[in-house]
């Protein structure tokens, strides 16, 4: 799935393997994961749980964590890849049934007091205050009111105030009469996508998400990433870090190392990177790769932790991103351009692949080759302090050379003018030996 980075020794890639985990898969996965030299592969916990909340096993792990030990992580572990955990701690998925139930500790953003019972037939809820701040949304549009979820069309911000067009009964749960004088409020929705609800981390259900996980952990996973860590409510400084450290001192063994999508301070004794970006297109790769993570590894440093320069989609040239076809697909030296830089500040990257587009891109070899290359660089520590701080000019481009006596050269070079007529060809030059 995807990289973290742990010391001096441990700045290997991760296979970003999204793909459910049959057999063809974990074959296929590991086979491109040695090839690209990577050591650890992360999975996300929605490959063996159902909805977040819940944790329930899918049906292909009858026996729970005893089945994902035997059929996929001992397997990983056999290939010589240590499997890691991906997880959205911070998140209730709207299929969960503590949506249904209506449950008490699900986060609400904003507060409202009924000001006059209703029904559960009514179609307009009387509050209190101002519904200025209500979410404009329409997949945000959601109050909860005990143990019921409403949508609204609108609202008013003149008295008296109210939500005009309720529906009631969403998400599965009952309509019913509330009392005057009922807090409740708007749901506090994730902003990707708006398919998850994030806990109250004021409750206990972050602990009892936290054991779930934790019986999962023991089937021999090795290291985690804490993805939606920005999910909480203020103080952000102290939940981001403490909804995090609520699941890892439930997880047996401790992880060999930890990231998080966020960090605060207390977070720098759990995890050895953070703050990985999403995915940027081929065509804008290099650009942004300068923009973002280059730009953001000097700060870390000075934070005593690391920037993980992924994470980076892996796309075959003509492959649909999102709404847009890329022409040129990942290319070798757009991960190699990538992959320098991070290694240049002692920094991770990560990978996502899927077998499919692994197998239908032609430079794959090549592709996979730039990375083992620069995988077998970091573990050997081979870098100058002079080499890393060339390699971190913006903009400037290096090729690490393997010679014929199978020792590593590194060379600056340069892109060559892409011809009009053959916008895919990719050419560069160097000079070695005076040549």
């Amino acid at each position: 799935h995807h990289a973290a980075g742990f010391g001096k020794k441990c700045q290997q890639l991760a296979l970003k393997h999204r793909t459910r985990f049959g057999s063809r898969a974990g074959c296929s996965g590991s086979l491109a994961a040695k090839r690209g030299g990577f050591k650890l592969m992360e999975m996300t916990s929605a490959q063996f749980f159902g909805p977040s909340g819940d944790y329930d096993y899918h049906k292909s792990y009858p026996n729970g964590a005893a089945d994902v030990k035997e059929k996929v992580l001992d397997k990983i572990r056999a290939a010589g890849l240590v499997p890691g955990m991906h997880i959205l701690h911070t998140f209730v998925n709207m299929r969960s049934r503590l949506v249904k139930e209506g449950d008490r500790r699900l986060l609400l953003r904003e507060h409202y007091t009924l000001a006059k019972a209703i029904g559960p037939d009514d179609d307009v809820v009387y509050v209190d205050e101002n519904p200025m701040n209500a979410e404009l949304n329409p997949k945000c549009k959601l109050l909860k009111f005990g143990k019921e979820i409403m949508s609204y069309e609108s609202f008013t911000t003149e008295p008296p105030y109210r939500f005009t067009g309720v529906k009631r009964g969403e998400k599965g749960t009952v309509p019913a009469a509330h009392e005057e004088g009922l807090i409740g409020g708007t749901l506090w929705l994730c902003e990707y996508g708006a398919g998850d609800i994030y806990i109250k981390q004021d409750s206990d259900l972050q602990d009892v998400i936290a054991g779930k996980v934790a019986e999962l952990w023991k089937a021999g996973f090795g290291f985690i990433y804490f993805d939606g860590s920005e999910g909480t409510h203020p103080p952000y400084g102290y939940h981001v870090p403490n909804a995090q450290y609520r699941m890892w001192k439930k997880l047996v063994p401790q992880p060999i190392l930890g990231e998080g999508a966020a960090k605060a301070h207390f977070g720098w004794h759990m995890l050895s990177g953070a703050n990985a970006f999403d995915v940027f297109s081929p065509e804008e790769f290099k650009a942004k790769i300068d923009e973002y993570p280059a730009a953001e590894a000097p700060l870390m440093k000075r934070d005593f932790s690391r920037v993980n320069f992924g994470w980076w989609g892996f796309w075959y040239p003509g492959c649909q991103i999102r709404k847009n076809i890329t022409r040129t697909g990942v290319q070798s030296d757009m991960w190699e351009y990538g992959t320098s830089k991070a290694a240049a500040w002692d920094c991770p990257v990560s990978v996502q692949m899927s077998i499919g587009k692994l197998e239908a891109h032609p430079r794959t070899d090549d592709i996979l080759e730039v990375m083992r290359r620069w995988e077998d660089v970091r573990a050997r520590d081979w870098l100058t302090q002079a080499q890393k701080k060339a390699l971190r000019g913006p903009g400037k481009e290096f090729h690490l050379y393997l010679n014929d006596k199978g020792e590593y050269e590194l060379y600056e070079i340069k892109m060559l003018p892409t011809p009009a007529k053959a916008p895919e060809l990719r050419g560069f030059v160097f000079e070695r030996g005076g040549k």
